[in-house]
């Protein structure tokens, strides 16, 4: 059976390794110890109720694959090596490094207790304060998904021994506001602006928290 590689267990990585895991040995390589749900990370830092609702554990995600917590510090052409020293052979490596951004639109540690820790701290210090600027309020992680979509399908076609392989294909774009429970303005292509009402049922009140429940079997 092929070995699998794929480095990043984000939007992108985390999906791809699921479906991937029925016809490889599927090896994940992230320095966290659980998927962090960025989209929702906002939400988790004001209300306490959904700090948990931010972070899942890579642990539950495979049911044949492993997971290898460490950061890849050199890919080549059939191997992963991570910060450990360890190289990790595989047949197909994916690259699902993902993005970084200031805490607390992401984690700035790899530990998730620590995250939390610090998520609460910074709850502490926002509850002082008179008046919050919050610049950009977008959802992000639909780009990864297809891009990771792609990558399943054209991987099952080179263990298959079939050479049909897709090209990944931009979606139009969707524009979400803001993140908040209530819904807010959407702006659509091909429809220009609706309301609350649609805005909520595109991106649901859970802002997909159930979605990566689901992925990572905890629903």
């Amino acid at each position: 059976m092929a070995t699998v590689a794929v480095v990043g267990g984000g939007y992108g990585g985390a999906p791809a390794a699921k479906a991937l895991d029925e016809i490889a040995d599927v090896v994940l390589i992230d320095p966290k110890d659980a998927f962090v749900h960025n989209i929702a990370a906002l939400r988790g830092l004001v209300n306490p109720e959904w700090t948990d609702r931010v972070f899942y554990p890579y642990e539950r995600l495979l049911r044949r694959g492993r997971v290898v917590r460490g950061r890849a510090v050199r890919v080549d052409a059939n191997a992963v090596t991570i910060d450990s020293g360890e190289s990790i052979a595989a047949d197909f490596i994916v690259l699902a490094s993902g993005s970084s951004y200031p805490f607390p639109a992401k984690m700035d540690v790899n530990d998730s207790a620590a995250a939390k820790s610090k998520i609460a701290h910074t709850r502490a210090e926002l509850a002082k304060a008179d008046r919050v600027l919050l610049l950009g309020a977008g959802p992000v992680g639909g780009a990864a998904g297809r891009h990771a979509d792609v990558v399943v399908s054209n991987i099952h076609s080179l263990i298959e021994g079939r050479d049909e392989l897709v090209a990944y294909e931009p979606a139009p774009p969707l524009i979400l506001l803001p993140l908040g429970p209530a819904g807010g303005v959407s702006l659509l292509p091909g429809r220009g602006f609706v309301g609350a009402e649609v805005t909520a049922q595109l991106k649901g009140h859970d802002l997909f928290a159930g979605r990566y429940a689901e992925l990572f079997n905890l629903s």
